[in-house]
């Protein structure tokens, strides 16, 4: 049972979503936005504190991607049993760039750091091997050690990153969108 999906345009204007909780073990297509067509746009949008459970085509921010995803981030807990990921869960088409994720990802199969399954390569992108658990991701993305993206190395092994409009580093932390600096 797919849901309808999102086909327009939705800039989160560097702003944050904390404490999204969906809990659908038995649904596909779970996530913040459970499913994108190729007309969709997400952009400028960090999900934080999220606890997203599914089946399959499960992620923080995308379930199941068509669209279009830059500078978003998502952190939590992200659990399904197929196509799981800690951004998106399946990406057939889209683009996903500058991008990243961190947090405990769980499943049985095509499960990744910050994509679970990709048709696609993701541009830009990173995730957290230890907060995640997860090794590899869809799309060839990097998966980078927590030092490695905290504080200043986030500048250096993140390059991909806009750090001089867009991204903001956190001493001992993760990078943020610019208008999340506290």
């Amino acid at each position: 049972n797919t849901p309808p999906p999102f086909t327009g345009t939705f800039d989160g204007n560097n702003h944050t979503i904390t404490g999204l909780t969906i809990n659908r073990p038995d649904e596909s297509h779970i996530g913040l936005f459970g499913y994108t067509e190729e007309t969709a746009s997400i952009s400028n949008l960090s999900v934080r504190d999220l606890t997203v459970t599914g089946e399959s085509n499960v992620g923080g921010l995308v379930g199941f991607s068509d669209g279009t995803i830059t500078d978003a981030s998502a952190s939590g807990n992200v659990t399904g049993t197929e196509d799981v990921g800690g951004l998106v869960g399946r990406n057939r088409g889209g683009t996903i760039r500058e991008t990243c994720a961190v947090g405990s990802v769980t499943g049985t199969d095509l499960v990744g750091g910050l994509i679970g399954f990709s048709d696609r390569a993701g541009q830009h992108s990173y995730y957290d091997i230890e907060a995640t658990g997860q090794t590899k991701s869809g799309g060839d993305v990097s998966g980078l050690t927590t030092a490695e993206m905290q504080g200043q190395a986030a500048k250096t092994n993140m390059s991909g990153l806009n750090f001089d409009s867009v991204w903001q580093i956190q001493q001992n932390d993760y990078p943020v969108l610019k208008v999340q600096v506290t």
